[in-house]
């Protein structure tokens, strides 16, 4: 039996990946530069300033921690990863938690997902 589209084209279907970490490659590599910074400022902060408390110093380097592995997860996506080009020729933004979702709108705002199609036959 021949297969019909009986529904809508597609169905946006939401992921469990985050907005936050899509980009292009070139957006990726900015943002990698930028938590590096922000990493390397915590560390400056530290020789500059002698007397701060322990527990300072403790929250500071977790928060580098944070920053150095989001950093080397943005550098091990873009290393084992290839940019995707749309079909204008143009990058197309990946995700570094999902890379087979897109960023997409809908009613309802943007979000994070893949677009669903349903095909059912005459029979079922």
């Amino acid at each position: 039996m021949p297969l019909t589209e009986r529904s809508a084209p597609g169905c946006k279907l939401k992921s469990n990946a985050s907005k936050e970490w899509s980009g292009t490659f070139d957006e990726l590599g900015r943002k990698k530069a930028k938590l590096e910074r922000a990493s390397k400022r915590i560390i400056e902060r530290h020789q500059a300033q002698d007397g701060l408390s322990e527990e300072l110093v403790t929250q500071d380097l977790k928060q580098k921690e944070k920053l150095d592995k989001s950093a080397d997860k943005i550098t091990a996506f873009l290393a084992t990863h290839e940019e995707k080009t749309g079909s204008k020729g143009k990058p197309v933004k990946s995700n570094i938690t999902d890379p087979d979702s897109a960023k997409m709108t809908t009613s309802k705002g943007t979000i994070q997902g893949y677009n669903g199609i349903a095909i059912n036959d005459d029979k079922h």
